[in-house]
C-alpha cells in the first residue's frame, strides 16, 4: 500500500483522520514562524471594512495566507468539507471534529487516491506514452468499482525532479546570477519550468527574493508567452512583483509584454483582481498608477467584473484620488458597482472622512494657509498669483491623471492687473517617467520673482527638486548659484509652515469634491432598485457618522427625494444626526421647509428626534470634549436645541418603553453625571489648594514688604519709589483675586449637581475660578519681581535669572489649566455648534 506523500513545502504528509496531532503540530509552528499564529488566539471578533479599512486589510491578509496554508496541507476529503468557509480561525477549529468522523457513506479511504488528487493542483501533462514531462509520473492504482476492468491512474510525486532544481533554487534565492545563468545553458528549459511544489518558476522565485537584476536578466531572455505563466495559485510574476512593491520589476516586465496588465487572480473572497488592484491593495499607490496608465478600460468596466468598482474603492481608502477621478470620469457606470466587498465607490467615498473639509481640524494659522490654497483641476489660467505645485511618485500616469496633476497647484492672488508680477515655486519628488508635457514643466518650474515690469532682465530662479534622476541641461543651467543659496531657508520655511501637506489636503478636496459630483449625477439617473444595490442609502448614513457634511448636503442637493431616506431602524438623516451628535449635519434641518415632518418621524421603537438627543452617541464625537462635566453640558445643550424646534406634544410622548424623550435623557446619563461631578469636584479641589496658598503668601508680604519699615515713621522705607506702588497694588491684587477663586470653587464643592447645573451654572463658577485664580497668579509674579528689583536694585545679572527661574512652574500651571478654561468659555458662552442661520439649501 502506497504512503501519504509531501503535499506542500509546510508539511510531510496532508491531514488525515490518523495523523491529527502530529499535523497541527507541523503546521501551527509554520503559522507561528510566519507569524499568522495571533488570528487563531484572539477573541474578538475580525474587523469590519466599514469600521476600519486598514485594520480589516491587515487581518483580511493574515486571514486569508493562514487559510490557504491550511487547505493545501489537508487531504482531499477533508479539503472538500472546508473548501466554502473563509475564516481560517473556524477552519482550524473544526479540524479535530472532522478528522474523528467516519468516512462519507460509499466512499473507502484511499491513501494514493486522496494524494494523488490533492497533488494534482501541482502537476502538469504527462505524455501519451507514460513518459514523464512534468515533477509528477503515473501510477496505477487498481479498478474502479465504477468502472470494471479499466486501470485508474493518478500523478504522484516525483522527489527527483526538484532535487535536480535546487542548485538552480538557492542561485536564484541568493542572488547568484552567474551560477543561475550557468544552470540555465546546461538546461535551458529550466528557464520557464515549474522548480517548485508550489507551481513557482525561476521568475517567480527572483521576484520573491527582491533581486532586480536577475529579474531584468531573466525577462530578457524571456518570450511574451514566458511571462504570461503562472504558478498554482494563478499568480504571474508580475502579480507577486505588485503585491511586494518592485516598480523597477513592474516596469521591465510590463516593457516586454503589456497583457500582464489584464492577467489577474482570484480574490480570498472569490472575485477576479487585476494587478493594479493587488498593487492598491497592498498599498503601493505608485506602482498602481503605472499600472493604471497601461490597463485597458474594457478590462475595468461593469460588464467584466468587479475589479473596476474594486480599483476606484482602494484608491479612495488609498488617498489615490487621482485614479479614482480619472476611472469615474472615463466610466460612470462604476459609481454604483458592487466591489469585491459588495461596497460601491459611492461608500467608499462616504468614509473617506480625510478627502473632505469637514474631516479635518486645522489650528487658525493653518485654516488661513489652507484658504489660501486654490486648486485648478481644469485647464485655465490666473493671473498675478503665487504657484506652489508639489508632486510626489507620480510614475507613469494616462493622459487625464496628468493633465489633472499639471494643473494642479497653489494660487494666492496678490493683486490685480498685469502678468508681470508672480512668484512661482515648484517642488517636485520622485517624479519618475513621465510626458513631454510633465519634461516641459520641469524645465520651466522654479521661483520666478519679476524685479522690473515689462521686462524679464532682472529675476530670480530658484528650482527645489529631490530625486530626479535625470535631467536636461536646461534644467541644470538653472540651478543658478542664487538659488543654491536660496533654496535651504525656502525648504526649511515650507517644512515649517507645513505646506506639502496642506497642499495635498486641499488637492484632495478639491478631488473629492469633482468626484462627488459625478456621483450625484450618476445616482439622479439610477432607479430606485439600482440605488440601493449601489448602496446609496447605506453610504448616506455612513457619511453621517462618519460627520462628512459635504457629502451629505452634495447628494441630497442633488437628488432631494434623498432627504427621505431611512436606515434600517427607520431613522431619517436628521434623527440619525442627533443620534451621531454631528451637529453641521443637523443644522441643514434649519434650511429646509419640512423640519416639523421630520421632527415627527419615528424609528422602529417609536422613538422621535428628542429621543434621539436623550440616547447615548454612537459616534466618538463626544470624546473629543475634555472633561466629563463639559461633556454632559453638550448632551444637555444637544436636548436644549432639539427641544427648541419640535412641537410641544413631542415632548410628552413615549416611546416602545413607555419613556418620555426627558426620562430617556436622564436615565442614560446617569452615569455620565455622576463623572461631571467627581470631574468637577476633583479640579475644584485642586484648583482651591492653589488659590490658598496664593492667598497666604499675599497675605503675609502685604506686612513684610521689601527693605523693611522706617523706624521713626513706620512707613515702608522704598514707600516713594514706583516699584514700591506696583508692588503694593498687585499684591492687594493678588490678594483679592485669589479669595474670589476660592469662594467660586467652594461654591463648586457645595453644589447640589442637578442635570440644570451642568448647563451653565457649574461651568460659570467654574469660568470665575479659573480666570480669577489665573489672574491672582500673573498678579503674584508682579509682584514677586518688584519686590525683588527693589531688593537688588540695579543688580540685573541676579534678577532676570532668579524671575525666569520662579516662573516656571506658575508657567506650566497656566499652560495646563488654560486650554480648559478657553473651552469652557467657548462651550458656556460661545456662538454655539449649531447654524440657526442656515441658508435655504433645498
Amino acid at each position: 500500500m502506497a504512503t501519504s506523500m509531501l503535499s506542500s513545502t509546510i508539511v510531510l504528509e496532508v491531514l488525515r483522520n490518523d495523523n491529527y496531532p502530529n499535523w497541527s503540530a507541523c503546521i501551527k509552528n509554520y503559522l507561528l514562524a510566519q507569524d499568522l499564529w495571533d488570528i487563531f488566539e484572539t477573541t474578538t471578533k475580525p474587523p469590519k471594512l466599514e469600521d476600519d479599512a486598514v485594520e480589516f486589510k491587515a487581518w483580511r491578509k493574515k486571514n486569508a495566507a493562514a487559510l490557504h496554508a491550511i487547505q493545501i496541507s489537508c487531504g482531499v476529503e477533508i479539503q472538500s468539507q472546508i473548501n466554502d468557509i473563509s475564516s481560517a480561525k473556524t477552519v482550524w477549529d473544526m479540524l479535530p471534529k472532522l478528522v474523528h468522523q467516519p468516512p462519507s457513506k460509499g466512499a473507502s479511504y484511499n491513501p494514493v487516491a486522496e494524494q494523488g488528487n490533492a497533488l494534482n493542483i501541482l502537476s502538469n501533462n504527462v505524455h501519451e506514452d507514460g513518459s514523464m514531462i512534468a515533477p509528477y509520473q503515473k501510477v496505477e492504482i487498481g479498478s474502479s468499482s465504477n468502472n470494471p476492468g479499466r486501470q485508474n491512474i493518478i500523478n504522484t510525486w516525483n522527489a527527483d525532479y526538484y532535487m535536480g532544481y535546487a542548485p538552480l533554487h538557492k542561485a536564484l534565492q541568493s542572488g547568484d546570477w552567474n551560477s543561475a545563468k550557468e544552470f540555465l545553458k546546461l538546461q535551458p528549459n529550466s528557464l520557464t519550468a515549474k522548480i517548485t511544489t508550489l507551481g513557482k518558476t525561476a521568475l517567480h522565485l527572483s521576484v520573491e527574493a527582491g533581486h532586480v537584476h536577475i529579474v531584468e536578466a531573466l525577462v530578457e531572455e524571456m518570450s511574451e508567452d514566458d511571462l504570461e505563466v503562472q504558478d498554482n495559485f494563478g499568480n504571474t510574476a508580475l502579480l507577486n512583483a505588485t503585491s511586494t512593491g518592485q516598480y523597477k520589476m513592474v516596469e521591465c516586465m510590463l516593457r516586454k509584454n503589456k497583457k500582464l496588465v489584464s492577467m489577474g487572480r482570484a480574490s480570498p473572497n472569490g472575485f477576479h483582481m487585476l494587478p493594479v488592484v493587488w498593487a492598491l491593495s497592498n498599498g503601493y499607490i505608485k506602482i498602481a498608477r503605472y499600472l493604471y496608465s497601461l490597463t485597458p478600460l474594457e478590462d475595468l468596466i461593469p460588464e467584466k467584473g468587479r475589479s473596476g468598482s474594486t480599483l476606484c474603492s482602494e484608491a479612495i481608502y488609498t488617498r489615490a484620488l487621482d485614479i479614482a477621478l480619472d476611472l469615474i470620469r472615463r466610466c460612470p457606470r462604476l459609481v454604483l458597482a458592487p466591489d469585491n466587498y459588495s461596497f460601491s465607490p459611492l461608500y467608499a467615498l462616504a468614509s473617506a472622512k480625510y478627502a473632505f473639509p469637514s474631516g479635518h481640524r486645522l489650528v487658525f494659522w493653518k485654516r488661513w494657509i489652507s484658504s489660501c490654497i486654490h486648486i485648478q483641476l481644469a485647464n485655465g489660467t490666473t493671473t498675478n498669483e503665487v504657484h506652489l505645485i508639489i508632486q510626489k511618485d507620480v510614475g507613469c500616469q494616462s493622459d487625464a491623471v496628468k493633465t489633472n496633476r499639471l494643473s494642479s497647484g497653489i494660487h494666492i492672488q496678490l493683486a490685480n492687473g498685469t502678468t508681470t508680477n508672480e512668484v512661482h515655486l515648484i517642488i517636485q519628488k520622485d517624479v519618475g517617467c513621465q510626458s513631454d508635457a510633465v519634461k516641459t514643466n520641469r524645465l520651466s518650474s522654479g521661483i520666478h520673482i519679476q524685479l522690473a515690469n515689462g521686462t524679464t532682465t532682472n529675476e530670480v530662479h530658484l528650482i527645489i527638486q529631490k530625486d530626479e534622476g535625470r535631467q536636461s541641461d536646461a534644467v541644470k543651467t538653472n540651478r543658478s548659484s542664487v538659488g543654491a543659496l536660496l533654496r535651504r531657508p525656502f525648504s526649511k520655511l515650507i517644512k515649517l509652515l507645513d505646506m506639502e501637506h496642506l497642499y495635498e489636503m486641499k488637492l484632495a478636496h478639491e478631488q473629492s469634491r469633482e468626484l462627488l459630483q459625478l456621483m450625484c449625477k450618476e445616482i439622479l439617473i439610477t432607479d430606485e432598485e439600482g440605488r440601493a444595490e449601489g448602496n446609496v442609502y447605506q453610504a448616506i448614513f455612513r457619511s453621517i457618522k462618519e460627520g462628512v457634511f459635504e457629502f451629505v448636503h452634495d447628494v441630497v442637493k442633488a437628488n432631494p427625494d434623498l432627504l427621505w431616506s431611512h436606515d434600517g431602524d427607520s431613522r431619517n438623516i436628521f434623527s440619525y444626526a442627533v443620534l451621531c451628535r454631528q451637529a453641521k449635519i443637523f443644522s441643514l434641518i434649519y434650511g429646509i421647509d419640512v423640519k416639523d415632518n421630520m421632527a415627527y418621524d419615528r424609528d422602529n421603537s417609536r422613538n422621535n428626534i428628542l429621543h434621539m438627543a436623550g440616547m447615548p452617541p454612537v459616534s466618538v464625537m463626544l470624546n473629543r470634549i475634555p472633561g466629563a462635566a463639559l461633556q454632559m453640558q453638550r448632551e444637555l445643550q444637544w436636548f436644549k436645541e432639539v427641544e427648541s424646534i419640535v412641537h410641544p406634544k413631542i415632548k410628552k410622548v413615549i416611546n416602545n418603553d413607555d419613556m418620555t424623550p426627558r426620562e430617556l435623557f436622564t436615565k442614560n446619563h446617569k452615569d455620565l453625571m455622576k463623572e461631571g461631578e467627581k470631574w468637577m469636584k476633583d479640579t475644584a479641589t485642586s484648583c482651591t489648594v492653589v488659590a490658598v496658598l496664593i492667598l497666604t503668601i499675599m497675605f503675609a508680604a502685604a506686612f513684610t514688604v521689601p527693605g523693611g519699615n522706617n523706624q521713626d515713621t513706620g512707613l515702608p522705607i522704598f514707600f516713594n519709589k514706583k516699584l514700591f506702588r506696583l508692588f503694593i497694588v498687585s499684591d492687594a491684587l493678588s490678594l483679592f483675586s485669589s479669595a474670589s477663586s476660592v469662594l467660586m470653587f467652594l461654591g463648586i464643592l457645595t453644589s447640589r449637581y442637578a442635570e440644570e447645573d451642568f448647563f451653565k451654572s457649574l461651568p460659570t463658577k467654574m469660568i470665575i475660578g479659573l480666570s480669577t485664580l489665573f489672574f491672582s497668579i500673573a498678579t503674584m509674579m508682579i509682584a514677586f519681581s518688584a519686590g525683588l528689583l527693589l531688593m537688588l536694585g540695579e543688580d540685573s545679572s541676579m534678577v532676570i535669572p532668579v524671575i525666569s527661574l520662579a516662573s516656571i512652574p506658575v508657567t506650566l500651571f497656566v499652560l495646563m489649566q488654560f486650554p480648559l478654561l478657553v473651552d469652557m468659555y467657548i462651550s458656556t458662552y460661545g456662538p454655539g455648534i449649531f447654524d440657526r442661520k442656515m441658508k435655504r439649501w433645498l
